[in-house]
């Protein structure tokens, strides 16, 4: 689950296979599963491209394109711009410092005892802790989401605007 509150963003995580896994191996679960979760706006441009082309040549019964090539043009754009945020979204991994700060929040939240065992990921919504290296929520929306967003958006626009 994920929340805001007091001013972070807090991914929170709960379960027996958490305790039993290594560190390495859920933070890399985490992403993964953060990244889909990104993915739905970052990749729906993509298919919508894939189908446009397909019933563009269609309608137009001849095949400028082969379907691997056309695969490729719909996904490859998208899968670079995830590619993209994927780097900027390992800041959400946070250093055992800021950890504390996010498990006495999620404490907080969700009215825990010292005895809950769950693993937190998050950021500052606004302005950088210097308990995590100065990252926030708000520097990534800016330079990571925020214009893939509006990259996969507008190449889907360009593709079906075009004039041929």
């Amino acid at each position: 689950s994920h929340i805001c509150y007091d001013g972070l963003y807090i991914s929170s995580l709960f379960g027996p296979v958490l305790q039993t896994a290594p560190r390495w191996l859920v933070d890399i679960l985490f992403l993964f599963g953060f990244l889909l979760n990104i993915g739905w706006w970052q990749l729906t441009p993509a298919p919508c491209i894939m189908q446009y082309l397909h019933l563009f040549n269609g309608l137009r019964k001849q095949r400028t394109m082969t379907t691997f090539e056309s695969l490729v043009s719909s996904y490859a754009f998208s899968l670079f711009l995830l590619t993209f945020t994927a780097i900027w979204a390992r800041d959400l991994i946070p250093t055992p410092e800021f950890e504390e700060t996010l498990r006495a929040a999620i404490r907080r939240a969700y009215n825990l005892s010292e005895s809950d065992r769950f693993m937190v990921y998050g950021l500052n919504l606004d302005n950088g802790s210097a308990l995590n290296n100065g990252r926030s929520l708000k520097d990534i929306a800016f330079i990571a989401f925020l214009p893939t967003y509006a990259a996969a958006y507008s190449a889907f626009f360009i593709v079906i605007h075009r004039r041929d």
